[in-house]
């Protein structure tokens, strides 16, 4: 059952006194740095999330779970992603991919696997990057093989996060060989069905996010595809991918807020006995502080306002350009407040293993992960000049 952690739940998001998700942040935020240094997956903090209830929020009631809007979850991700970024990573990345199950899985698939994700029983991951075609999701090389009684699923992955710990794959490729490499389809491949991953994670930054190749040869049964065979883009394309650009903005976001706090707490605190006054007293600080605060007070407001359209039938079943705006922003934050703050520490803060680093360290894989900072920006423009989105 989801438990009252959850329920307390709708948690900081509407209520910020909810004592039990500050201990699921503190838990986070303490074990961060040995999950960043081990560069290991951490089950530790996977059970804790799973015994708050955190690992079924978009799964529906009728499953069991307490189908929290994008408003509250994203919230929880950006909260999360200032407290251990790597957990997070792979905390929204099964959430993303649990919602295409919600959204595309028929009936069947439903009642046998969101109950399970709901409980936190089950981690799911989605296994879309190819190497032919790297962030450039909506066109794949890969294909299945139609066969009696379902399907023949073949084909490596390039990336995915929680390549070596999910326990289900959804796994977009097209449907046939001669399928137009647009024409995408959506199966549930079960590990143990045939999965694996043989490449260890060594990252520089999200070293604990268990990401990297997938390999699948697997036989699925007629219910494991998922949607309308050819049309997956549909979703994929529109809708998954808001969720998906939104929640890294949530997470790159948290990301600069810690940075932040952490800047300005040594600022505050370095003191300078030749000028009797600390770094946080010179107007040049000062001056940068505040134009920082006010990139991330507009970050917020634009993820918050964006995840509200994603609640209503206007923000539904198109890409909404502030979505691609927001992760754009969320990344180019993180990038830049963690540089700020690691300037602020200065030769102290370089040092492995000191809170600074780390978060500089994984502020990095936002410009890079699916879709990249140039994907993003070429999609963007391409809405603003009212040209062909997933055609070059």
């Amino acid at each position: 059952m989801v438990t009252s952690a959850l329920r307390q739940a709708q948690y900081e998001c509407e209520n910020e006194s909810s004592v039990t998700f500050q201990e699921v942040l503190g838990q986070l935020r303490e074990r961060s740095s040995a999950v960043d240094q081990s560069g290991q997956f951490s089950k530790t903090n996977w059970d804790l999330l799973r015994q708050a209830g955190l690992l079924g929020l978009v799964v529906p009631e009728e499953y069991g779970g307490p189908a929290l809007r994008p408003t509250q979850w994203l919230e929880v991700v950006r909260k999360m992603g200032r407290a251990c970024p790597s957990t997070t990573l792979c905390h929204l990345m099964h959430l993303c991919a649990t919602s295409v199950i919600v959204a595309t899985g028929n009936a069947n698939v439903k009642r046998r696997i969101l109950p399970q994700v709901a409980e936190g029983q089950l981690t799911v991951a989605y296994a879309g990057t190819e190497r032919a075609t790297g962030t450039n999701f909506w066109a794949l090389k890969s294909s299945a093989e139609k066969i009696e009684g379902g399907w023949r699923v073949r084909l490596t992955k390039d990336w995915a996060t929680l390549a070596e710990v999910a326990d289900i794959f959804v796994v977009p490729t097209r449907a046939h060989p001669t399928a137009a490499i647009d024409e995408i389809s959506l199966f549930l491949v079960e590990r143990s069905a045939g999965v694996e991953s043989r490449d260890a994670w060594r990252g520089t930054g999200m070293r604990g996010s268990s990401s990297g190749p997938v390999h699948v040869n697997a036989v699925v049964s007629d219910d494991h595809l998922m949607g309308n065979p050819g049309r997956a883009n549909d979703y994929i394309a529109t809708d998954m991918f808001n969720l998906l650009l939104l929640s890294h903005a949530a997470l790159y976001l948290g990301i600069a807020e810690e940075a932040f706090a952490l800047a300005i707490e040594r600022a505050k605190a370095r003191w300078f006995p030749h000028t009797n006054s600390a770094l946080a007293d010179t107007s040049l600080w000062q001056s940068r502080f505040g134009a920082q605060s006010a990139k991330l007070a507009a970050g917020r407001a634009l993820i918050q306002e964006t995840a509200r359209r994603l609640e209503t039938d206007e923000g539904r079943g198109h890409l909404i350009k502030d979505a691609l705006a927001g992760k754009l922003l969320g990344c180019e934050a993180a990038r830049h407040t963690t540089d700020l703050a690691m300037q602020v520490f200065g030769g102290s803060g370089y040092n492995i293993g000191q809170r600074v680093e780390m978060l500089w360290r994984d502020a990095r894989a936002g410009s890079l992960m699916r879709p990249s900072d140039e994907v993003t920006e070429i999609l963007l423009g391409k809405l603003e000049a009212d040209r062909t989105l997933f055609q070059e």
